[in-house]
């Protein structure tokens, strides 16, 4: 798991969690940011998951791992809500498509982006680069609400 956040100044600050434990532990201390606006992609949201051509055992293992990225995101949507943040959720599929290094790095230099001090940019993930687009889409979401 991984969160974005984005200062009014542009920059971008990532933190990863190793466990779900530890994002549920630093959600509290979001309210030190200005007004958080939050998009969590929520994969309970979306209804295609499997591949019926894939072999039982497989099947099986696949099943469970759904269920258990299901149960994660919703769980972290509404302890986000329920620690009074603006929240919204969404299906992977309405994130859309996923974006390579390449299409980050250059929208971040486009649009004025800057990495917070002594982040190494060359060492991004795609978890960061996922939660980017999602902090983005969230910033839109916010300027939707607002009108």
């Amino acid at each position: 798991m991984a969160a974005c956040f984005i200062n009014p100044n542009k920059e971008v600050r990532f933190t990863k969690y190793k466990r779900f434990v530890d994002f549920i532990l630093d959600v509290p201390k979001w309210a030190q940011y200005e007004h958080p606006v939050v998009l969590v992609e929520d994969s309970s949201l979306q209804n295609v998951t499997f591949n019926s051509s894939i072999n039982r055992a497989i099947l099986s293992r696949m099943s469970r791992n759904v269920g258990m990225n299901q149960a994660a995101s919703r769980i972290a949507y509404e302890w986000i809500k329920e620690n009074g943040y603006e929240g919204y959720n969404i299906s992977p599929e309405q994130k859309g498509k996923k974006w390579g290094k390449e299409i980050f790095m250059k929208v971040f230099q486009n649009e004025g982006y800057k990495f917070e001090p002594n982040f190494k940019s060359a060492k991004i993930s795609q978890d960061e680069i996922d939660c980017f687009t999602l902090a983005l889409q969230a910033k839109n979401y916010q300027k939707h609400e607002k009108k």
